[in-house]
């Protein structure tokens, strides 16, 4: 069987990304007016001017259509990673690769804020708060290992910065979606890397020695 959301009916096709972006605009407009769990298929297919026939042939039910939706925030954040390396390579101090990165962070969530707080909030099971922190925490850490960074053990363990950090950054993403995101997004950047670095060592990222 097909994953839901990966589009049983082609998920390149024209057609079923138009079906897509209906069904998200619908879900947005209905949790809004009674709750994210309280949306059914029928009401959603209704709203987004579809059969509840197509809507079952793209997605199993409810839960799966936010779960694909989810999914693919996730791998938003994964894939703004992998174009940072690419784009920046290893030659970034300490301000300059954080700064990428929670500008990144920030990027992902901006991207589309109305899902994005939509799922932050909760519902329908989906727990995305606590799986985009884990995958955020599993990301960046595979991503300071890959740019050398060190966290001084010696003024706290590395596990309960990486947690910090994680939380910090999120708790602020929720508080600026929930605020409308009254602040351009290069000043939350600005906010959260005063808040994650407090003008302390203890992370660094070495620049990588000159070839001789």
């Amino acid at each position: 069987m097909d994953t839901p959301g990966d589009g049983r009916a082609g998920r390149h096709d024209p057609r079923s990304r138009r079906t897509e972006r209906a069904l998200r605009q619908a879900l947005v407009d209905l949790a809004r007016e009674n709750g994210l769990d309280a949306v059914t298929a029928s009401a959603l297919a209704h709203r987004a001017g579809i059969g509840r026939a197509t809507f079952y042939r793209h997605y199993d039910s409810v839960p799966a259509f936010v779960e694909s939706l989810r999914a693919k925030l996730i791998a938003e954040l994964r894939d703004a990673f992998r174009a940072l390396r690419l784009d920046t390579g290893m030659k970034a101090g300490t301000y300059e690769a954080l700064n990428s990165r929670l500008n990144a962070v920030l990027l992902v969530a901006a991207r589309d804020a109305t899902l994005f707080r939509l799922l932050w909030e909760g519902g329908t099971g989906t727990d995305f708060r606590d799986r985009f922190r884990a995958e955020m925490a599993a990301v960046f850490a595979d991503d300071l290992r890959w740019l050398g960074a060190r966290i001084d053990g010696a003024y706290c363990p590395p596990e309960y910065m990486t947690t910090f950090t994680v939380y910090a950054i999120t708790g602020v993403i929720g508080a600026w979606l929930a605020k409308a995101r009254r602040e351009p997004l290069e000043d939350v950047a600005f906010y959260l890397l005063a808040l994650v670095t407090n003008g302390n060592d203890v992370l660094t990222v070495e620049q990588p020695a000159e070839p001789r």
